[in-house]
């Protein structure tokens, strides 16, 4: 079932199911083009491969890849076992580390950013401690001054007192 095509009493093809067979053959390309294609299914479970119709497992290796793979490792389209991104083989059992540490520009520029915040912080306290302060000082009652409250109330001080009592 996996080998030439051909055709019963010379127009009918079983196997392709077609009536009128007929083809060509390219010499140039080194591959007989009556030939069953590898990957045809001959059976339950089976392709053809190499001319032969083989289990799947034989054709493409282990059904169950990933059961072999160890570690943070998945099959890939080869059914060879790959490390998951983030993982280092062979064993992708250690953690690579190297795409999450952060550069010398990316530290300063956190640095940075830091250190202003703090000093914006710092200015808007000061300020809001500067501003109660003076809200203090403005509602707060004023006591009179001692020596304009002597100098009202003591005739000897009142100029207008006195040049009354000198005429």
């Amino acid at each position: 079932m996996c080998g030439k095509l051909f055709c019963s009493n010379g127009n009918h093809c079983e196997q392709a199911g077609l009536s009128d067979c007929r083809s060509t053959d390219n010499q140039d390309s080194g591959q007989d083009q009556n030939m069953v294609d590898t990957g045809t299914r001959c059976g339950e479970g089976m392709v053809c491969n190499d001319n032969q119709c083989v289990g799947l497992e034989m054709a493409y290796g282990p059904i169950n890849c990933s059961g072999k793979c160890t570690g943070h490792a998945v099959c890939n389209h080869k059914s060879q076992c790959q490390c998951e991104p983030g993982w280092l083989p062979p064993t992708c059992e250690l953690l690579d580390d190297s795409g999450r540490t952060l550069s010398t520009g990316a530290v300063i520029a956190i640095v940075i950013a830091t250190t202003a915040a703090l000093v914006l912080l710092l200015a808007l306290i000061g300020m809001a401690v500067l501003l109660k302060h003076r809200q203090k000082l403005v509602h707060s009652p004023r006591l009179p001054s001692h020596t304009k409250d002597l100098a009202q109330d003591n005739p000897a001080f009142n100029t207008e007192i006195n040049t009354v009592y000198k005429k």
